[in-house]
């Protein structure tokens, strides 16, 4: 089929379209098209060059909006462009929800609202950010998990074409106390007599075989809180999950995610002992059951089947700790109770380190410093005699 002429230029023929690219405002205020003409070697030659131009423009005029938007990124202050950067991006990447949570808290408690932060991002500099390292009374896990958001925030910024990841060479300071520095950890664990005081105080509560579970097989508060009847099979505890809190809105709620890192998933072998206070557990809950009128295959559920907060179990363990006499410990302390009593035993720290779900031994060494070799030597029972008279 002959092609289609419909103007002649220069001498030669094309195929002319008069096509729409775009508005403007006139003189008299008025909004009218902007038009353009396009030529071509017949008309869907002229057609193909109208398309390729309005996809240009596209482009061109959507790097001129991102442009215009990490203009305008700099120039509003710091937390707010970490704020909006949390909800569109942060929030869905790839770490677990409690690292997440962990540097979110961190951030919003400790550096949200500081001075350097209400500064504009544009005029943030690496120095400004080591001076507040440096300065502030923070411990070190705090710090490190600001820096660890920190980086994420401006690796994302650096990337995007925002400003440069100036957090690259910001290091944070060892605040080591001079135990430390000598090599000596201060390790927060249960002296026997009080521990086995608390669990005696706990008889005939759900609360029971929490501690005495926790203890017992070292795992995290929110391992032993995603736990369902079905992890625990004969003298086996499968970890392979642990409950995280999040926010929606103005309301909290507990969901389930992955453990903390791959190392965690394991399998932790339960003494008769403990065994057996799992079967006592599991008539007085089904009792509270019962009595509540609700029904729930979570070990270790509220009165009306649900998750825990984490912050509910231990504000009631505080309550007891005071109630009885006996000092207070973080919940964590059950955990490194676990690792100090395997110590004490003469457990290979390599074995322990596989048990606590650590990813080296490095991290368990600590466990076992000051614990002397006869100690070791001498120890014929099993950790479950620390607990459980």
């Amino acid at each position: 089929m002959a092609k289609v002429y419909n103007c002649v230029r220069n001498g030669k023929e094309y195929y002319r379209i008069n096509r729409k690219v775009g508005e403007k405002v006139n003189s008299e205020g008025k909004i009218v098209p902007i038009k353009k003409v396009f030529y071509g070697d017949g008309k869907k030659d002229a057609e193909a060059k109208y398309e390729a131009y309005m996809k240009q423009l596209a482009e061109e005029q959507r790097l001129q909006a991102e442009a215009e938007a990490m203009n305008s990124d700099c120039n509003k202050p710091m937390h707010q462009v970490i704020d909006a950067w949390i909800e569109a991006f942060f929030n869905n990447c790839d770490l677990s929800e409690s690292t997440k949570a962990l540097y979110v808290g961190n951030y919003k408690l400790h550096f949200k609202d500081t001075e350097l932060a209400s500064k504009k991002l544009k005029d943030v500099t690496a120095l400004m950010i080591q001076e507040f390292y440096n300065s502030c009374d923070l411990k070190n896990s705090n710090l490190k998990a600001i820096n660890k958001l920190l980086t994420h925030f401006y690796t994302y910024c650096e990337l995007n074409g925002i400003c440069a990841n100036i957090v690259r060479p910001v290091k944070v300071p060892k605040k080591d106390t001079a135990d430390k520095l000598h090599g000596i950890h201060e390790i927060d664990v249960w002296d026997d007599k009080d521990l086995k005081k608390v669990i005696k105080e706990l008889s005939g509560t759900t609360m029971r075989f929490l501690v005495v579970l926790a203890v017992n097989s070292g795992a995290r508060i929110s391992e032993l809180l995603a736990l369902t009847y079905n992890d625990i099979e004969g003298n086996k505890l499968t970890i392979n999950k642990q409950t995280t809190e999040v926010t929606y809105g103005d309301k909290c709620g507990v969901r389930l995610s992955n453990t903390k890192t791959a190392c965690s998933n394991r399998v932790i072998y339960l003494s008769d002992e403990v065994v057996k206070e799992y079967e006592k557990h599991k008539k007085v809950h089904q009792a509270e059951m019962m009595k509540k009128g609700y029904r729930t295959d979570i070990i270790f559920s509220t009165t009306t089947g649900k998750y825990h907060f984490k912050r509910d179990v231990t504000r009631s363990l505080d309550r007891l700790y005071k109630r009885i006499n006996v000092p207070k410990h973080t919940f964590h302390a059950f955990r490194h109770t676990f690792a100090t009593n395997l110590s004490r035993a003469g457990v290979p720290i390599e074995q322990t380190s596989k048990l606590m779900g650590h990813s080296g031994s490095d991290v368990t060494q600590q466990y076992y410093i000051n614990i002397g070799q006869e100690a070791k030597l001498d120890a014929v029972q099993k950790i479950v005699q620390y607990s459980l008279a």
